[in-house]
């Protein structure tokens, strides 16, 4: 089932994936709020890490995978293995009977995530993009806690500054990588460490959306070069100061 058909009640359990930076995570919401979560390192063995987590947080939660109702799960941009596992792994639980899937956008989760820890309203979330270019996007959560999906498209390094200027705070997946190209400044902005979505957001955003009946984002990947880039509903804004 897509996300645009019918969607479960507050009275159902939802299931959340996360898996588009270095860790990943599972969440069990119903109503919005978080029953049970996990979140560990994903290493080499990835996927086969997901099904014996599930069944211990299903366990933790005091509930069966029959009572789940629906799966929410994050569609990057980031890491295009991790993406690719999140998102089959969704579909492939939803399918037996049915359930709808709605895809989240990740940079958006990790924003709200980062919004409510530190007490602001305009976060910056950036990534390497490779090719000497960022993904990066600046959320005014305070103006809008749930914007429209943009088209993500590569940032070149140069206009980080103004980005940055323009943000409470900012927020990567590769903080590391960008800390060792000297990108991270000032660094009174930017929180350390490699930030990971978390999969409670995830679930949060798709359960806020279909509870005002708002359109689901595609469920497919965002991949940020135009050779394999997702569209999206709005064009890449620049940051005003």
């Amino acid at each position: 089932m897509n996300a645009d058909q019918e969607m479960p009640g507050d009275g159902l359990k939802w299931l959340a994936l996360e898996a588009s930076a270095r860790e990943a995570s599972l969440a069990i919401l119903a109503g919005g709020q978080v029953l049970q979560a996990e979140q560990w390192t994903l290493g080499a063995r990835t996927g086969a890490d997901f099904f014996p987590r599930l069944d211990a947080l299903l366990a933790a939660a005091g509930c069966s995978f029959a009572e789940i109702g629906a799966l929410a799960v994050g569609r990057g941009p980031g890491r295009y293995a991790g993406l690719r596992l999140a998102l089959t792994l969704a579909q492939s639980l939803a399918l037996p009977d049915d359930r709808p899937v709605h895809a989240v956008d990740s940079a958006l989760a990790l924003a709200r995530q980062v919004a409510a820890e530190q007490q602001v309203d305009r976060v910056l979330v950036a990534g390497d993009a490779r090719r000497d270019s960022l993904w990066l996007q600046l959320f005014d959560l305070g103006a809008q806690p749930d914007p429209a999906p943009v088209a993500w498209t590569p940032c070149p390094v140069a206009e980080l500054p103004a980005w940055v200027a323009a943000a409470d705070c900012c927020v990567s997946p590769d903080w590391t990588r960008l800390q060792a190209a000297g990108l991270t400044i000032p660094a009174a902005r930017w929180l350390p460490g490699d930030a990971s979505p978390h999969a409670a957001w995830i679930g949060k955003l798709a359960w806020e959306r279909q509870r005002v009946g708002r359109p689901p984002e595609p469920l497919n990947a965002i991949y940020i070069h135009p050779a394999v880039a997702s569209q999206g509903t709005d064009t890449h804004s620049q940051p005003t100061t």
